[in-house]
């Protein structure tokens, strides 16, 4: 399996250390480029349309990109789906996105979709800032190994989530039946580092994030 990080321009103030991730390949979407090589990373290859550096930013990004891909400013896609499809997107590999969220709200909102269209084509394929890792999952058993102090939230990303059952969390279900918009399943904890979640028809969105963030 092929691990590639793809680093939108995001803020940088929501990135987590870079160097702490395992990745194979990183990919810069625009600004992202210089996230990468500010961490001391390879960058494998830069896309977008660099609206966002400056011609002296872009300068370094081409020296130091083994790769790079230019597009018009004006385009159907984002940068970060333009990075997406550069791939060959085998479902063996993983796609861990990072600077895709805080910013402009729309930006973010349609990132988690992009992210449920991902997983839906049978990608393997996630989110993570400093913060929270957020993880779309369909039907069937995900078994979970994760520090108790995090706060885990688990979200329909449909009208309905039909069967879902919790082993392992302080607040457990069997068989629950939760509505898109709920707030029933927000902000639980694991027992222990192990646990799981099941459901039988439906999307869940599933966040865990740090017990305590700055305001």
């Amino acid at each position: 399996m092929t691990v590639y990080g793809i680093v939108a321009g995001g803020p940088k103030a929501l990135l987590p250390c870079l160097k702490d991730q395992q990745v194979d390949y990183w990919i810069g979407c625009d600004r992202g480029c210089l996230y990468i090589l500010e961490a001391g990373l390879p960058l494998f290859r830069a896309i977008g349309d660099f609206d966002s550096v400056s011609d002296e930013e872009r300068h370094v990004i081409e020296k130091e990109a083994k790769q790079m891909q230019v597009f018009p400013t004006d385009k159907d896609d984002s940068d970060l789906e333009l990075a997406i499809k550069s791939l060959s997107n085998r479902p063996e590999d993983s796609l861990i996105l990072y600077g895709i969220t805080g910013g402009r709200l729309d930006h973010t909102l349609v990132n988690m979709a992009l992210l449920k269209r991902l997983v839906k084509q049978g990608l393997t394929a996630k989110m993570i800032d400093r913060y929270h890792t957020i993880d779309i999952y369909l039907p069937g058993v995900h078994e979970l190994q994760l520090d108790p102090a995090r706060y885990i939230s688990i979200l329909p990303a449909t009208e309905q989530v039909v069967g879902v059952s919790l082993e392992g969390f302080k607040y457990p279900l069997v068989d629950a039946t939760l509505e898109e918009g709920s707030s029933l399943t927000l902000s639980n904890h694991l027992l222990s580092t192990n646990g799981s979640i099941s459901f039988k028809e439906g999307i869940l969105i599933v966040i865990s994030a740090e017990e305590s963030q700055p305001f």
